[in-house]
């Protein structure tokens, strides 16, 4: 099944803060030792970043954006194609495969005809 992609015309460059990475990639697995300190390793090939995004955008890409998250996305269940790139690199960014942490966002006014989305975003290969 091909993945859905971050619908054209609404912004995809998060504001510079609260913009971070909280989580680079997955914590390893421990194993204690008998004698000396714990073996770790990597858990996972695959890496996955979660990244706080915050995207201030004009209500009508707001309403765009939330039907792709409610109806195309299935309430923020599935995974999909976005623009991500690092802060201060230039466009275009790379398409990532990613998907919103717990299928769940936060949205409020910024102003009469504004909109601000909150969201972890968890990126493959970042």
């Amino acid at each position: 099944m091909a993945l859905s992609i971050w619908p054209a015309g609404v912004r995809y460059r998060p504001l510079r803060d609260p913009y971070n990475v909280p989580q680079r990639f997955a914590p390893p697995a421990a194993t204690e030792m008998e004698d000396g300190p714990e073996r770790m390793r990597a858990t996972s090939i695959a890496i996955w970043s979660k990244l706080a995004y915050q995207i201030s955008m004009p209500n009508a890409e707001f309403d765009t954006l939330d039907t792709f998250v409610v109806v195309t996305l299935v309430q923020g269940t599935a995974r999909f194609k976005m623009p991500v790139g690092r802060p201060n690199t230039p466009d275009p960014w790379p398409q990532k495969i990613v998907y919103i942490e717990k299928g769940t966002w936060q949205a409020k006014p910024d102003g009469p005809d504004r909109m601000i989305v909150t969201f972890t975003l968890n990126v493959l290969d970042w």
